[in-house]
């Protein structure tokens, strides 16, 4: 990740976190040092698609954009779930050969949850009768 540059203002309100949480404020380079490390230390596979380590790339680079504007690391906590929303898609249609997957009753009873085929056989038919005990 790219250097922090501390020419612009600082936002006084983001001083106050530090590792161990709300604390005393610390000057902006400790800080900017901090949030730099803590975006470091989150390494993708090499695996991973490009377009997905791009998106997720701009997100570390708007959670440490967080000390100069503070409603950034909301917005950071924000796109992170659609971050991960397209990477499950991503990986969801790699599995699926980029079709997506139509359920035969057949397939559902091989299900490895038991409980979900017979969700599926009671939508698809063969509905489980109501036994006594």
């Amino acid at each position: 990740m790219s250097d922090l540059s501390l020419t612009r203002p600082v936002d006084e309100h983001t001083l106050h976190f530090g590792p161990l949480g709300l604390g005393g404020a610390m000057p902006p380079e400790t800080s900017a040092q901090i949030l730099r490390a803590s975006m470091d230390a989150l390494v993708l596979p090499d695996r991973i698609p490009a377009d997905v380590r791009s998106q997720f790339d701009k997100l570390k680079t708007l959670f440490c954009d967080g000390l100069f504007t503070y409603e950034s690391f909301t917005f950071a906590d924000r796109d992170s779930y659609r971050v991960l929303e397209v990477a499950l898609k991503v990986r969801f249609l790699e599995h699926y050969d980029r079709q997506l997957p139509s359920p035969t009753r057949e397939s559902w009873r091989r299900a490895p949850c038991r409980r979900s085929a017979r969700c599926m056989s009671f939508w698809v038919g063969d509905a489980p009768t109501a036994q006594s005990s």
